[in-house]
């Protein structure tokens, strides 16, 4: 897989980004049929795409960044015990 698609300039096409256009594009063309189907008015299938596809990326970010931050936490922690000392983990002392 290629990570870059196209680049122009400072603007790129990933390939991640451009799975994750096409599946929300499918997503709502689906979602559309689907409302037709059952008779409901497919403009709330835009509307409906448009909040799963903030709430996905903003929920993305988030989990993102606060797996950094607890990967800071658990390195500080580590670094702490390491000056301290302590280079085993208990599990792994022979002595008592």
């Amino acid at each position: 897989m290629y990570p870059t698609l196209v680049k122009f300039g400072a603007f790129e096409i990933t390939t991640s980004g451009l799975m994750m256009f096409l599946g929300f594009i499918v997503g709502g063309w689906i979602l559309t049929r689907n409302l037709r189907r059952h008779g409901m008015d497919d403009d709330l299938a835009s509307s409906i795409v448009m909040a799963a596809a903030l709430g996905g990326i903003l929920g993305a970010f988030t989990v993102a960044q606060l797996i950094s931050v607890i990967a800071v936490i658990i390195g500080a922690f580590i670094m702490a015990r390491a000056r301290a000392g302590a280079t085993e983990p208990r599990a792994l002392r022979t002595e008592p």
